[in-house]
């Protein structure tokens, strides 16, 4: 009975401020749909989805496919533009399940449910999670999905290592888990890699080898989708956006590393025409330039579009961005390797952005810009954050050190400390490839793990105390 009362709680608190914001949001959202000038960037167009879905995802986004999808189907089903915000309320749902999932988790770490019931309820009246919802379009579906898909994943795993679960031959857990973390890598671009965790989460689960399988599920739909884009573009690439090229170059610039990035360039390869000129051209923005260094790709994009029957343009992808990401790509990765100290003076540059303010960085509430309530709710949520910082950063990171070593002792990982190390690794990968191919946005990637970044704190402290008591009974 408490318990569904604590449930009813939470509810509660998501339902009356969503109340709230909507109402006074209201009259913007229509005007946010119907404008289409930032749509194209992140989407196919509207009358692209209505008519040509397939077609046009195949041939127009190298880009994972599950934003677009979800997309296709609100389109299909209530017509562009919305007529209602029916992209936000499905946000919004997200965000209530998210708090049911981190509630669970918190008492699968031995917390009180008093503790994370008030946690939940603080998730629902977070002011970034508002200003995400209300502005679902154009890029929020882009962080606040995979936000909710790692939660879930995370839960699942947790659920792998009930002791029903390890008896069974196949337990759905495991395969849910899986197929949860293919998800995951389908949802965006910069977790191209992240297939690398469910594989390794695997190994920890107890039970049937067999079970490992489903770790491969998220490499497996990676590959398939990366066979999909070499078909289309000619190149075969694991991150599977056009943009690569773009924010890599845009980080080197950002954190005032071009000089020196370009000046070892010229040293590597003297007599590269695109290092020599290109790279300058690229500094200035000066597309004709960089254009010429790239004959081919314009016939390429010609052929491309001369294949659909839409016989519109591209959107968001192009040979040339492909091509460039190509060029790029290897003179970066280079120069990091051989220069470790300005990669990880980058780092530092842009993860200090990371830690923004999400509510002010990324979006924002139209009809409740200046209200006093939000604005002092969101304050006081930035002086929690940096309680949460310190204790990522302290508590954390000792954790994420120590497990390892008693893992090797015991030869295998309690699901507590799997579950901890899966979200640390989670968080630790979005963290680093966010800092090293983007800067200015950083704050817009830690929604994709806000939720973790808010456990993270909780299961450490959890497990080191487990790891306390176990050494003082040896």
């Amino acid at each position: 009975m408490k318990n569904r009362l604590q449930y009813l709680y939470i509810f509660m608190a998501w339902l009356s401020v969503r109340a709230y914001v909507y109402f006074y949001n209201w009259q913007y959202f229509s005007a946010d749909n119907a404008d289409d000038s930032t749509f194209h960037m992140w989407y196919l167009p509207p009358d692209y989805i209505a008519n040509h879905f397939i077609e046009s995802l195949i041939y127009l986004r190298g880009e994972p496919p599950l934003p677009q999808i979800i997309v296709g189907i609100l389109i299909k089903l209530f017509g562009w533009p919305f007529t209602i915000p029916v992209d936000s309320m499905l946000l919004s749902i997200a965000a209530l399940a998210n708090a049911f999932l981190m509630r669970s988790i918190l008492m699968r770490y031995a917390f009180g449910a008093k503790l994370a019931t008030a946690i939940a309820i603080l998730w629902c009246i977070y002011p970034a999670n508002l200003g995400v919802e209300v502005s679902a379009f154009p890029i929020a579906f882009y962080e606040a999905l995979p936000g909710f898909i790692f939660t879930l994943g995370l839960w699942l795993y947790l659920k792998c290592f009930d002791k029903n679960a390890a008896s069974c031959k196949a337990s759905a857990w495991v395969w849910l888990f899986g197929l949860s973390c293919a998800m995951l890598s389908m949802s965006r671009s910069t977790l191209s890699w992240i297939f690398i965790l469910p594989v390794m989460a695997c190994f920890f689960i107890p039970g049937d080898r067999k079970k490992i399988i489903a770790g491969f599920f998220a490499i497996t739909f990676q590959l398939l989708w990366s066979l999909k884009n070499y078909a289309v573009y000619g190149q075969f690439n694991l991150e599977t956006a056009s943009d690569v090229g773009q924010n890599i170059f845009s980080t080197i610039l950002n954190t005032g590393n071009y000089d020196d990035f370009y000046s070892y360039s010229v040293k590597k390869h003297p007599d590269d025409p695109f290092v020599l000129i290109g790279l300058p051209c690229l500094a200035a923005y000066d597309l004709p330039c960089i254009e010429k260094h790239f004959p081919g790709t314009k016939n390429h994009d010609s052929e491309l579009e001369s294949r659909l029957s839409i016989h519109g343009k591209l959107y968001g992808e192009s040979y040339f961005l492909h091509d460039l990401s190509k060029k790029l790509k290897p003179l970066y990765a280079d120069y990091l390797f051989h220069n470790p100290a300005a990669a990880l003076r980058m780092i530092a540059k842009s993860y200090r952005l990371f830690w923004g303010n999400i509510y002010w960085q990324v979006s924002y509430i139209k009809g409740l810009d200046a209200d006093p309530i939000i604005l002092q709710v969101n304050s006081l949520m930035e002086k929690y954050k940096l309680a949460n910082i310190t204790a990522i950063h302290s508590i954390g990171i000792l954790a994420a050190l120590l497990i390892p070593v008693a893992g090797v002792r015991q030869k295998s990982l309690s699901g507590l400390q799997a579950g901890f190390l899966f979200a640390f690794l989670g968080f630790s990968y979005v963290a680093v490839i966010s800092s090293l191919g983007d800067h200015g946005e950083n704050a817009r990637y830690r929604v994709d793990v806000e939720s973790f970044a808010w456990l993270l704190p909780f299961m450490a402290y959890r497990c080191l105390r487990h790891l306390k008591e176990k050494t003082n009974n040896v």
